[in-house]
């Protein structure tokens, strides 16, 4: 828990001396990351056979849970609108990124991903060799985003209402269970257990563990699959939910924002959102098991 708290500060630390350099710190560790989890999904085929069957439940607790998360933290929102404001890093109010631009950052996503999942399937490459590469992608963007560590919490100081967005992991958390609790209505399914795999918020592992225990694998399978897909549906349209809000690529990371997510976040957002996000992901993973136990 503590350690990427530790690589944040070496990042402040060391900034004078990479701030020029910094951007492709975090690029290069972020495809990284994108493969080495790609990899991770081909090697395991009991998943990959098992996404048809169980799949279609999974996606729909998935964005039911996402699509109020996101709604209810944007309607929240428009509280802070002036804080909104020019809030993207590379919106078009700063640096002039357009459309073409996310949707190649998109498509840079799905292939860096999709060459993980045909590596995993077809190479069969040990799971030593890709943990340490995920391992070391992770702690490559904790350093970069410690680099602008400094100037983020100074942008928190200045950002309107600031007090207020201590409640924003409370209003993600409650759109999320909110979200999967319609799902289970839709699918037909327990309505604590759905509301709980919403309630995972991109932590999937966790999630998985503890529904199973609770009831069986194969829901904590549907738990793993529902969260793990939150998960890739932020590195794939985050661009495109800040044109939104800059708190929607927040809300649709959810827990996930502190670790995996986290490079995604400082792609689209300026310094203090992107460390607003980490902070979002901090509280959200201490939240969950105590939510998930009370919920299950």
């Amino acid at each position: 828990m503590w350690m990427p708290f530790i690589w944040l500060a070496a990042g402040a630390l060391i900034a004078p001396h990479i701030k020029g350099w910094s951007e492709r710190l975090l690029n290069y560790p972020l495809f990284l990351l994108l493969f080495g989890l790609g990899t991770r999904i081909g090697l395991n085929q009991e998943l990959l056979s098992s996404i048809p069957r169980l799949g279609l439940t999974s996606l729909v607790i998935c964005l039911f849970s996402s699509a109020a998360s996101i709604g209810l933290v944007v309607l929240w929102g428009s509280l802070f609108s002036d804080a909104d404001r020019g809030s993207r890093a590379g919106g078009r109010s700063s640096q002039g990124q357009d459309l073409r631009r996310e949707l190649l950052s998109i498509l840079a996503v799905v292939a860096f991903l999709g060459t993980g999942m045909a590596t995993g399937c077809l190479l069969r490459p040990p799971e030593q060799l890709v943990l340490p590469l995920i391992n070391l992608s992770l702690i490559a963007i904790y350093v970069s985003v410690g680099v602008g560590l400094k100037d983020g919490i100074t942008g928190l100081k200045n950002i309107p209402g600031k007090s207020l967005y201590i409640f924003l992991p409370l209003v993600i958390t409650a759109g999320s269970i909110i979200g999967g609790v319609l799902a289970g209505f839709l699918t037909h399914s327990n309505l604590r257990l759905s509301g709980a795999i919403g309630g995972g918020m991109g932590y999937y592992s966790l999630t998985m563990a503890l529904v199973s225990q609770n009831s069986g694998v194969e829901m904590g399978f549907i738990a793993f699959l529902a969260n793990f897909i939150r998960e890739v549906l932020t590195f794939l349209l985050s661009p495109l939910l800040v044109r939104i809000s800059s708190l929607a690529p927040i809300a649709l990371g959810g827990a996930t924002t502190m670790d995996t997510t986290l490079a995604m976040m400082k792609r689209c957002l300026n310094e203090e959102h992107a460390l607003l996000a980490f902070c979002n992901g901090a509280a959200l993973t201490l939240i969950t098991p105590f939510l998930l136990i009370l919920l299950l």
